[in-house]
């Protein structure tokens, strides 16, 4: 059996992360712990379409899915670019805003907390994403309100009594959330 391209590995990739993402705005609207933004269901909706443009897919591709091609400086520029045109990554409030470091809108806020729980989804466990912001909640970048909004948001999901439908892991290696 012929393996897989890098190409259609990450496309295959990329398309079961944006649907977990979906998969967990879902999940908070049905459980109670958010209630519905129609400007937080459209960006979720459009979740990283980014990553399919020529520029941001084949230094991601080659990152993360065909090491034999990596390129710092082209994963970087494309991660800057991803981060310049994505409101759910804090980056974004810090470095794209015409100079002013703004604060991140709620909606973004739950935005980016989809996005770090749709791995816990594919791996079938939301505690993955407790266990990943305690590691990680140094390095993210958020102001104080932030990462109070985010930590009351974690806790409720913690609460959650998630049943995965079915789990695999199909990430790229590490644990990066880019």
């Amino acid at each position: 059996m012929k393996r897989e391209s890098p190409k259609t590995r990450y496309e295959t990739y990329l398309y079961r992360h944006i649907a977990s993402v979906q998969e967990a705005y879902k999940l908070l609207l049905d459980t109670g712990v958010i209630e519905y933004d129609s400007e937080t269901a459209r960006a979720i909706a459009e979740h990283d379409s980014s990553k399919f443009t020529r520029e941001e897919f084949d230094p991601y591709c080659k990152w993360f899915f065909d090491k034999r091609k990596k390129d710092s400086a082209e994963f970087w520029a494309a991660k800057q670019r991803h981060y310049r045109l994505n409101p759910h990554h804090p980056q974004h409030w810090r470095k794209y805003r015409g100079g002013k470091q703004e604060e991140m809108p709620d909606g973004c806020i739950v935005h980016m907390v989809c996005d770090w729980m749709s791995f816990g989804i594919i791996k079938g466990d939301l505690s993955e994403i407790q266990e990943w912001y305690q590691y990680n909640n140094e390095k993210i970048g958020l102001t104080p309100n932030e990462r109070t909004k985010t930590e009351a948001l974690l806790g409720k999901i913690a609460e959650i009594d998630f049943k995965p439908k079915g789990a695999t892991s199909n990430e790229p290696s590490g644990r990066a959330r880019e």
